[in-house]
């Protein structure tokens, strides 16, 4: 079931990325115009096999560069304990792909990016995290925002312009928009 909700979130951002504009809004307290420039940036990243001699495929559900920010966004059907380890994972491999030549070696720079459920519980975080402990004993607290598309009503989606989620609103039985001709 996971897989049609993938392919939902991947043709949209494919067809029409601006819609995701108004949902990195929102999320990252930006204030991007639907006309911003965009860039819809390859959601493979391939990585060696335990073997070494071949490539592993991970794919992402959308990475997209707005200004001088990449914005990472992952769509799941539920919550699961292992997601924040993925993220990590995708947000590394997206990180390295980017990664900029310094005068003192390389700087890499992690994306924003956010987790959208689909259902969640009350025991749902509002955002996930990861401790990691780099050489040297320094930590860094990675924090991965969620969104609970049901915490959604029909009238934020309009209000917000958050179209994107449409297609995940199962709990809203009926969406009208006032037309006038």
């Amino acid at each position: 079931m996971g897989k049609i909700y993938d392919d939902i979130f991947r043709t949209l951002c494919e067809k029409n990325p601006h819609l995701l504009i108004p949902l990195i809004n929102e999320v990252f307290h930006q204030n991007y115009k639907m006309t911003d420039q965009i860039e819809l940036m390859s959601g493979e990243h391939h990585v060696m096999k335990d073997n070494q001699e071949s490539l592993d495929q991970r794919i992402t559900d959308s990475a997209i560069h707005i200004g001088d920010k990449i914005y990472h966004l992952e769509c799941q059907s539920n919550p699961d304990g292992s997601m924040i380890l993925r993220m990590v994972e995708y947000d590394f491999h997206i990180a390295l792909e980017n990664a900029m030549p310094t005068k003192f070696g390389y700087e890499m720079k992690f994306p924003e990016s956010a987790v959208l459920y689909l259902r969640h519980t009350k025991n749902t975080p509002d955002e996930i995290q990861m401790k990691i402990t780099f050489p040297q004993n320094i930590s860094v607290t990675y924090r991965v925002p969620v969104i609970k598309v049901q915490q959604y009503s029909g009238e934020d989606i309009l209000e917000k312009d958050l179209y994107f989620l449409i297609p995940y609103c199962t709990h809203i039985e009926l969406l009208t928009f006032n037309m006038v001709y």
